[in-house]
């Protein structure tokens, strides 16, 4: 019963993050509003796909998809705590396309034969591809998750118990397996996907229903926006 209430909670915490995020203002010509308009929709997709998983006992995966949503909010705190940081978020852009630019040109072994890089080096005009990579060249260096937690003070809340806890099953570590089998006489036995670790069935969506709230009022503060009687519908 629990669990089933902690879903029917989490469909309506999301039902009314969609309905307020679409009614959010949003100023496109600024960089930090902007940001926080889509790094909060972004944490509410997350959202409703790990609710949708959790449905189907999907633990592990749903893990996954919430450590991305932690990511995604530390990034958020930044964004509202620190508005020249939208900006520079924005501006990594430019260096992916660098990236892939580089890539193409090398004409290594990554992009020999992979036809979408032949296609990209053939449209790239060196005059473009040396303005861009001196604009990357003068931006500074990507902070780290780890960084920007201690920076927006969530690095004991949320990454080193939340996002670094979830290491192991993003990256499929070999305590993946402990969930698969376990060894009786020596020999294997197979165990139902999830049957182990149904006791991290409610807290996994207690957890992303927090990160979502805690979204939403951060932006809130922000915006100038008394969400707290918006919140009550909750409580019906």
């Amino acid at each position: 019963m629990k669990f089933i209430s902690s879903i029917k909670n989490s469909k309506k915490i999301n039902k009314f993050a969609k309905e307020f995020i679409h009614e959010l203002p949003c100023d496109i010509i600024d960089p930090q509003d902007f940001c926080m308009n889509c790094f909060l929709d972004m944490i509410r997709g997350t959202a409703e796909t790990i609710t949708d998983l959790m449905k189907r006992r999907r633990v592990k995966d749903s893990q996954i998809l919430l450590r991305t949503q932690i990511e995604r909010f530390i990034k958020l705190k930044k964004i509202c705590d620190d508005s020249s940081y939208a900006q520079k978020f924005i501006n990594k852009t430019q260096a992916r396309r660098l990236k892939y630019m580089q890539i193409a040109m090398d004409n290594g072994e990554e992009a020999h034969n992979n036809r979408h890089y032949q296609a990209l080096k053939n449209v790239i005009k060196p005059e473009e591809y040396e303005q861009l990579k001196e604009e990357v060249d003068q931006q500074d260096p990507e902070p780290s998750v780890w960084y920007l937690a201690k920076e927006t003070g969530l690095l004991v809340d949320h990454y080193s118990t939340g996002f670094r806890f979830f290491s192991e099953v993003t990256h499929c570590d070999s305590a993946e397996l402990d969930d698969c089998f376990f060894l009786e006489k020596g020999e294997i036995v197979l165990i139902p996907y999830g049957s182990r670790n149904c006791e991290d069935l409610i807290p996994t969506i207690l957890y992303s229903n927090y990160i979502m709230l805690e979204s939403l009022s951060i932006v809130s503060q922000i915006k100038k926006i008394d969400i707290a009687n918006k919140l009550m519908i909750l409580r019906k």
